[in-house]
C-alpha cells in the first residue's frame, strides 16, 4: 500500500506540536510502511516553522534537526511538487472547490502515487469523495484522517 501524507504530519518531527496528533500515532505511521510527500510539503513546512519558532529561536536547532532528518529519510520518498500526470489534477481539484493551491498539489500527487492519502483536511476528503461518487475511474484513493487510517491498517 502506498501512503501519501500531509504535511501536518512532518510538523511534529521538526517539533511543532499538533494538538489533534499523539505522538504514538505517529511514531507508528512512520515505523511501519514508506511514506510519500510532495515537495511542497517541504516548502509548506520551512514557513510553518519560521513563522511558529519567530518568537522562539532556541527551538530553531531542532527543527532544522527533524528537518532535516525528513530531507535524508530513506522511508520518505518525496514527490516532485508537479509532474505531468499531476498537473491536470491542480487544475481540477481547484475546479473542484480545493481553494488552497499547495493543497491541490499535494492532493494531485495523491491521487496518482498513493492508494491512501491522510489528511486532516476536511474539504480534501470531501472533494475525493466527491470525485469518487461522480465515478471517476481514476480516482481510486482514499482520503483519511490519520486516526481513521491507523484504525482501518494498523
Amino acid at each position: 500500500m502506498r501512503v501519501f501524507l500531509d504535511t501536518t504530519y512532518l510538523m511534529p518531527v521538526c517539533g511543532l506540536t499538533i494538538k489533534k496528533i499523539q505522538n504514538e500515532h505517529l511514531k507508528s505511521l512512520f515505523e511501519q510502511r514508506t511514506t510519500l510527500i510532495n515537495q511542497v510539503s517541504l516548502l509548506e513546512l520551512w514557513g510553518k516553522g519560521k513563522r511558529l519558532l519567530r518568537d522562539d529561536p532556541e527551538s530553531w536547532p531542532r527543527f532544522l534537526l527533524g528537518y532535516r532528518s525528513i530531507l535524508e529519510s530513506y522511508k520518505i520518498q518525496k514527490k516532485a511538487i508537479i509532474e505531468p500526470e499531476t498537473l491536470p489534477w491542480v487544475d481540477r481539484l481547484s475546479m473542484e472547490g480545493l481553494r488552497d493551491l499547495l493543497d491541490c498539489f499535494i492532493t494531485a500527487s495523491a491521487i496518482c502515487h498513493s492508494d491512501v492519502f491522510v489528511t486532516e483536511a476536511q474539504d480534501i476528503t470531501e472533494i475525493v469523495e466527491a470525485l469518487k461518487e461522480k465515478g471517476d475511474p481514476e480516482v481510486k484513493l482514499q482520503a483519511l484522517p490519520l486516526i481513521d487510517f491507523l484504525q482501518r491498517y494498523s
